[in-house]
């Protein structure tokens, strides 16, 4: 005969409070948790939970068995009572704080829930989140970075997106606070590495909130090493783009939002090498292609030349640039030959003076 439930509820508080007076690791506290594992999945939601309620108590003593209590927390995450639902997303972070080493899995979860339509427990999933980030930075953020970079077989656009915003707008206190410690720490260095990666696989609404507001948040000075890195990620990129739009868009708008957004970035300390590269190696000879000038809108051409200057200037200005100085040269002397090609926005008007400031002559 099965139990009722105020049965249920003396048997978990008997097992529940003998055990507690076991010593650590015994046998009784071995099977009082299976009992509570078993309790969690009762018919009644009261017993599921005050089950969840103590289910974290033993569970750093028994590794054996701790897969059978996540997967029972798991359970409740997904149950048909709201309330044991909430109950079981606040036991993801007790387990987490207990064992570490359950930080990524119970965060991939977690992430997971975000797509919770419900108000109320969409606050319990995010807040149990940033305890995540709280207790192990690298661990939670190294998951969420996981979502953020996505897979080329299997994108799944609308978690990145959740992703992205959570760290935008919910993670941004912590956020800032890792990112602005001196020495950096690992979980800085995980963030910054990954939201690096997902720069490839942004589309065009995710890619200035990357760069901008999560790996260039102003007013805040980034590592030196940061600037390469994500100019060589977007530049990538931007060559990519330039290669679909040529054929079909007169005006090149994702191109030219690619380019905006590098210039954008040249405030930060850095070598801007891969950007001088790219203007030199593609944009610059598209600004000497009669050919393809034709097909483009006047404004469109008068940007794309207009832009690459600008980058010239800066970083010829810039203290940190020297190491960039053979790239300046060489975007220099073929700026000179579009001046050859297109007069009316070469080299030899004011508007697009290159100068000859640069340490050694051709």
């Amino acid at each position: 005969m099965a139990m009722s439930e105020e049965a249920q509820k003396a048997t978990l508080n008997d097992i529940y409070s003998r055990s507690l007076h076991q010593p650590r690791g015994q046998a009784a506290r071995r099977q009082a948790l299976i009992k509570i594992i078993q309790l969690t999945r009762s018919p009644f939601p009261s017993v599921k939970k005050e089950s969840s309620q103590v289910l974290g108590t033993f569970f750093e003593e028994f590794p054996d068995i701790q897969d059978q209590v996540v997967d029972a927390v798991y359970d409740l995450c997904e149950d048909s009572n709201p309330e044991v639902r909430l109950d079981g997303y606040k036991v993801i972070v007790e387990l987490s704080k207990r064992v570490k080493t359950w930080t990524r899995r119970n965060t991939d979860v977690l992430i997971q829930l975000l797509q919770s339509e419900d108000i109320v427990e969409l606050g319990v999933v995010k807040r149990s989140l940033l305890e995540h980030i709280k207790n192990d930075p690298e661990g939670a953020l190294g998951v969420m970075c996981d979502y953020c970079i996505g897979s080329s077989d299997a994108p799944d656009t609308a978690l990145k997106g959740l992703v992205i915003n959570f760290l935008l707008y919910d993670a941004k206190s912590e956020r800032e606070k890792i990112l602005s410690s001196v020495p950096e720490p690992e979980a800085a260095k995980t963030l910054r590495a990954g939201l690096v990666q997902s720069i490839p696989r942004a589309d065009i609404v995710q890619l200035p909130i990357i760069l901008n507001d999560l790996l260039f948040p102003p007013p805040a000075r980034s590592p030196a090493g940061l600037l390469p890195a994500a100019l060589e990620a977007l530049m990538a990129q931007s060559g990519l783009v330039l290669d679909q739009e040529l054929p079909t868009s007169p005006t090149l708008p994702d191109t030219m939002l690619h380019l905006s957004l590098a210039s954008g970035l040249l405030r930060q300390p850095g070598d801007p090498t891969h950007l001088l590269r790219f203007l030199t190696g593609r944009i610059v000879p598209l600004s000497m292609d009669l050919t393809v000038l034709a097909k483009l809108e006047p404004d469109t051409r008068f940007m794309l030349v207009s832009h690459t200057t600008e980058v010239f200037k800066t970083c010829r200005s810039k203290a940190n640039s020297a190491t960039a100085w053979p790239e300046l040269l060489a975007l220099r002397n073929k700026m000179t030959d579009v001046g050859n090609v297109w007069p009316d926005v070469g080299g030899s008007s004011e508007g697009f003076d290159f100068g000859s400031n640069l340490p050694f002559q051709h």
